[in-house]
């Protein structure tokens, strides 16, 4: 049996829950990839797996204990971020309720709730928790799936 971390391409993935002592291997059951989200949540550079759960309205990060020259197969499991976005995902692949990006240019991926006119709210990722700070992005005629959060203008900060 393989205990490999992996990114795929299906439309639900084994989640491995990964601890300190690899001898302990707990399993989290399927999850959908919509849930998965790769992005830098404790702000110290290498990419951690943020799975939304939205039956729950929760957050849980697999966090990278990766250290240079270090080992690679090391996650840390940290559950119970709250998440109180008004909408839920629905049928695309894309048209996701929630997503995450760093707006405030603090290297932490920010959580933000997308609604189904494309109107943003965020709850900002700080090292002592998250803050929220209400409406981010006024809504357009445009469908969420096609929206997209990264830094285009080279200020740190997801546009």
């Amino acid at each position: 049996m393989s205990y490999d971390d992996r990114v795929v391409e299906e439309p639900r993935v084994p989640a491995i829950k990964r601890c300190a002592s690899q001898k302990e291997k707990g399993g989290h059951g399927q999850i959908d990839r919509r849930h998965l989200h790769p992005a830098d949540w404790d702000g110290n550079g290498p990419c951690d797996i943020i799975h939304v759960n939205p039956d729950r309205e929760a957050v849980g990060v697999w966090v990278n204990e990766y250290k240079a020259c270090g080992d690679i197969t090391n996650w840390n499991y940290m559950d119970g971020f709250g998440v109180k976005c008004v909408g839920k995902r629905r049928v695309g692949i894309f048209d996701l309720a929630v997503r995450f990006a760093d707006i405030d240019g603090n290297s932490r991926a920010d959580n933000l709730c997308i609604e189904k006119n494309t109107r943003t709210t965020a709850f900002l990722n700080h090292a002592t928790g998250q803050g929220y700070v209400g409406q981010v992005k006024f809504p357009i005629e445009r469908d969420r799936g096609n929206i997209n959060w990264a830094d285009v203008n080279g200020t740190g900060r997801a546009d």
